[in-house]
Parts: C-alpha cells; structure tokens; sequence
C-alpha cells in the first residue's frame, strides 16, 4: 500500500478560507477574487454571488438499462452524500 502526504497551506489558497458561521447568499462572496468579471454576463457573477436566489429543478428518468444497477447506485450515493437521486 502506498500513502501520499500532501502538504497544503490553506491560507495560500485564492480567496482564503472563512471559518465563521454567518451565512452567505452566494458560492463566493466576491467573484472578482477568483477570475476577471469584466467579461462575464452579469447573470453569471449573480449565480455566484447571490446563489439563494436560484432554484434547481431536476426531472429524473432513469435508463431501462440502468434499472438493475439503481439500488447498488442508491447506496453507494446516500453514503457519499453526493448526487443522491430518487429512484
């Protein structure tokens, strides 16, 4: 087995790393500290700033294919905690 040691100092990181607990409307507070806003549409730097304001709306039909495997997917999902779509 091999292990890999990574090393990060997360202060580096552009944009730096807010460990409060207010809230925040948005994926990022400022776009502008993470790529040049003046060449996005303006609704692109409000998705991000104000990203409360949207709603995702997903209508799902599963592959007949795929049917078989739905239940292994559904737990593999709900233990990830990513993508955990109905079945």
């Amino acid at each position: 087995m091999f292990k890999i040691a990574l090393k990060y100092d997360w202060a580096v990181i552009l944009g730096g790393i807010v460990t409060d607990d207010s809230n925040h409307p948005g994926l990022v507070d400022d776009l502008s500290a993470f790529v040049d806003t003046k060449a996005l549409p303006k609704t692109i730097i409000e998705f991000y700033e104000q990203t409360d304001r949207y709603q995702l709306v997903a209508s799902i039909k599963w592959a007949t294919w795929f049917k078989p495997f739905a239940m292994c997917y559904k737990s593999i999902s709900k233990k990830m905690q990513q993508l955990n779509l109905p079945i």
